[in-house]
């Protein structure tokens, strides 16, 4: 969390300083790639998040499983099959979300280099190491497209692919290796986009099936039961209910990626665009606010 912060107040510090000097495209340039830097982390939460929901509610499955059997001795040959498939079902998930964690840091490190490259540290060999990193991007974005989350693919959320055309930037270094790589990279943020998209269908799926299998077990249950209310009964009604403002929110985590992209898209190829980059810093925490929120609800579905 204190790291995030520290991400957080630098971000900010550069778009007070970009904004103080709003012609100087490179300045420009090396505050989106901070944000950008940013962004990984709150993508990084994100996937955490979603594995922890769907852990919490492969478990959920289980358990409630093992209830509806009334005896689970005698139901044992139906029930030991749903633990080796709801293993095998999370690892294969985790795997997944491993996978668009590799990609989103090959796009953090990305920008890192890229940012030099606009400032005084511009070299031969942090262009030779940004060429790598492209090439790798390159390497992995088919596997992405290919990837499942759920039941939903990311190639099934990929947004309209685009023409970018790059507006010559004043630093030879950074402006040659825009030319070569502005292609590579829209295609790896419009797979990032296509991947929170994904997991926020995904969560939202996984965060419903947990809480309505809270609902029936802690609250419908007991309510329709002989003897007194659990004293919890309430708050864990208005855990439940809470629950749909969570699923409400994913808009935020999509926004997020969707703005960074557009960000590059206008900063690249157009020399006079007006940044929103303080619109995109809002929508990052916007993400991790969202991921804050699910955390929660996944902890409270699963006392």
């Amino acid at each position: 969390m204190r790291k995030q912060s520290s991400l957080m107040l630098g971000a900010v510090c550069l778009i007070f300083y970009a904004t103080g000097c709003d012609s100087d495209r490179l300045q420009n340039f090396a505050t989106f790639a901070g944000l950008g830097t940013t962004y990984v982390t709150a993508f990084h939460g994100l996937t955490k998040a979603a594995g922890d929901a769907y852990i919490a509610n492969s478990n959920a499955t289980m358990i409630e499983a093992r209830t509806m059997s009334g005896d689970p001795v005698a139901a044992a040959p139906t029930l030991l099959p749903l633990v080796k498939k709801n293993a095998d079902l999370t690892r294969d998930y985790l795997i997944n979300l491993q996978k668009l964690d590799t990609q989103a840091d090959l796009l953090g490190s990305y920008f890192a280099a890229t940012a030099q490259l606009s400032g005084t540290k511009s070299s031969d060999a942090i262009s030779a190491s940004t060429a790598s990193l492209v090439d790798a991007l390159k390497g992995v974005a088919p596997q992405i497209e290919d990837l499942k989350i759920g039941t939903n693919s990311v190639a099934s959320f990929l947004p309209q692919a685009g023409t970018v055309a790059v507006a010559h930037f004043e630093v030879k270094a950074l402006d040659k290796r825009l030319e070569a790589d502005a292609p590579v990279i829209d295609h790896a943020l419009a797979l990032q986009e296509a991947a929170v998209a994904a997991i926020s269908a995904q969560l939202a799926a996984a965060l419903k099936d947990s809480s309505d299998m809270f609902e029936v077990s802690h609250i419908e249950r007991p309510y329709a039961s002989a003897g007194n209310l659990p004293a919890s009964w309430a708050a864990d009604r208005e855990e439940v209910i809470r629950t749909t403002v969570v699923l409400d929110n994913a808009e935020g985590a999509k926004e997020a990626s969707t703005k960074l992209r557009k960000s590059f898209e206008d900063l690249v190829s157009n020399k006079n665009a007006q940044l929103d980059l303080k619109g995109l810093l809002d929508a990052i925490q916007k993400m991790s606010g969202y991921v804050t929120a699910v955390n929660s609800t996944t902890a409270k579905s699963t006392k």
